[in-house]
């Protein structure tokens, strides 16, 4: 991809690998729809403990900033987003994630939540200079169940903001813009065409990905998520299946720290990341393709 001129700065933060350990990798890692992006930091600081470089993304509508002013500025930059532009701020992360990581002699990674899955997934697959060594996705967006789709008559009213049913302290503002929605349709929708179009490079998405997600996700189908692997021959994908424990909270679909799964499934989901990105030893089983 040309990049054009002007090109949006991503928001972006860095967090250094365990100075312990050897560098092992460098991950970039995409946020939920209308996620505090600093809610990922339990994935972040367990990808760092092992090794792994971070970079964060904080996609437009998502900052970290959290005063009055700051707060309205995020509301309006929400209210204009479109996929394109995240696109192109998820490119931009990665090129930054690229150069460290051919400085360092290091593989790049994807870890990806929902709709940070879906926007890592259509960079790898439509952009032949795009190239993670491995991906995890958490229940990432690249099949809705058909509920999911109701907002879509809404769709001439991006401004309109929905209120948002997640938990105060995990969402990055009260509501989410139909904007936000559309660009999140229209990934969906992108990926779906794209596919086709990849048969110059037909491998680009079949690398190493491991996939958590609850069989009883409320957002996001699993069975539909079991069709793209299968109809898009990805045997080197995996799925690996989310079970909440007592302890989780909240709905389904958010599995992104101790707290929304429960501490022993938080174990295990590190455990089994760990070892699908650095090759470890397998304890956990996944199921394969």
């Amino acid at each position: 991809m040309k990049r054009k001129i002007p090109v949006p700065i991503p928001h972006i933060e860095w967090f250094a690998s365990d100075p312990e350990r050897r560098e092992r990798g460098v991950a970039l890692v995409i946020h939920g729809l209308n996620l505090n992006p600093k809610r990922m930091r339990p994935l972040i600081r367990h990808l760092t403990s092992q090794g792994i470089r971070v970079l964060n993304v904080f996609l437009s509508g998502h900052s970290d900033q959290y005063s009055e002013n700051a707060e309205r500025q995020r509301l309006r930059d929400m209210k204009k987003v479109t996929y394109q532009l995240w696109f192109q701020e998820v490119f931009e992360a990665y090129q930054d994630a690229k150069d460290y990581g051919a400085f360092q002699n290091l593989p790049i990674y994807l870890v990806g939540y929902s709709l940070g899955g879906l926007m890592g997934v259509a960079l790898q697959a439509s952009q032949k200079e795009v190239s993670f060594e491995k991906m995890v996705l958490f229940a990432p967006a690249l099949s809705l169940h058909k509920s999911s789709y109701f907002l879509k008559v809404l769709s001439p009213l991006p401004r309109l903001m929905i209120p948002s049913v997640a938990p105060s302290s995990y969402r990055a503002n009260g509501g989410t813009s139909m904007a936000a929605y559309n660009a999140l349709y229209r990934g969906i929708s992108r990926l779906k065409t794209k596919r086709p179009l990849s048969q110059d490079f037909p491998d680009t998405l079949n690398v190493p990905t491991l996939v958590c997600i609850d069989p009883k996700d409320e957002l996001v189908s699993y069975r539909g998520i079991q069709q793209f692997i299968q109809t898009s021959q990805l045997d080197q994908w995996q799925l690996h299946e989310v079970h909440k424990g007592s302890d989780g909270k909240y709905y389904r679909h958010l599995i992104i720290d101790p707290v929304t799964v429960g501490k022993q499934e938080w174990s295990r989901l590190m455990h089994v990341m760990t070892q699908h990105l650095l090759d470890e030893s397998q304890e956990y089983e996944t199921i394969p393709f």
